[in-house]
């Protein structure tokens, strides 16, 4: 990443806040998208983030604008687990969700049980433009999202990766409501492996999403795989 990149993340365990996954970020750069105004919202470093809810969250401030860091986001709580239940305000409007487990989850069974319809995943392969009094403003294009539906994917540009259809740990995407229903995500979504597709700025050779379990019992005993 570079200082102006944003991905978008969604917490694979409880009671994570915002500010833990990110410290180093400026505090009015944590977003959610409030649906009905429509626009962005800035969410308070200090909150907690809400199960199967999509955040936006900007890349640490001391990352250069122009060489490329990598930043690996770290969950730490309890793994999330059984139905999340994500309550949508009203249909045809676009809402940020995201995968609140700590495993890969099928996009098809996604979609085929919620109608959530396209899948749209920020690749943020082009940089910002049209700064304003330094970085206060920045126009992103929405050229940058890789979409996926039953019928395929699109990548964003020529040799970029496309959506496979398994949504990663910690990832967040839009779609667009076509009914008022909520989306309820169920341990059947869940697939075993194929965790390895985060959408970000770019692809990082050797890169591996991870997951550590520690067991402890109520005599002290403590073990970490």
């Amino acid at each position: 990443f570079v200082k102006f990149d944003f991905t978008f993340w969604s917490s694979s365990v409880d009671n994570q806040k915002l500010l833990d996954l990110s410290p180093h970020t400026l505090s009015d750069k944590y977003l959610s998208y409030n649906s009905t105004l429509p626009g962005w919202k800035i969410e308070e470093p200090s909150g907690y983030m809400s199960l199967g809810k999509g955040y936006s969250i900007r890349s640490p401030q001391e990352f250069s604008q122009f060489e490329r860091s990598i930043y690996e986001g770290v969950f730490i709580g309890v793994p999330n687990n059984g139905k999340v239940e994500v309550d949508l305000q009203e249909n045809n409007r676009f809402y940020l969700i995201g995968n609140p487990y700590p495993s890969a989850i099928d996009a098809d069974k996604l979609i085929n049980d919620t109608g959530v319809g396209a899948l749209y995943f920020w690749t943020h392969n082009s940089p910002p433009n049209g700064s304003v009094a330094g970085d206060a403003k920045y126009n992103y294009t929405v050229a940058d999202y890789a979409v996926y539906t039953l019928t395929g994917s699109v990548a964003t540009t020529s040799g970029a990766a496309a959506p496979t259809g398994s949504i990663a740990a910690g990832q967040g995407f839009f779609f667009k409501a076509s009914t008022g229903s909520n989306i309820v995500f169920t341990n059947d979504m869940r697939i075993a492996g194929d965790n390895t597709q985060f959408f970000k700025t770019s692809e990082t050779s050797g890169e591996a999403n991870r997951l550590w379990l520690n067991f402890t019992n109520t005599e002290g005993a403590f073990k970490q795989a």
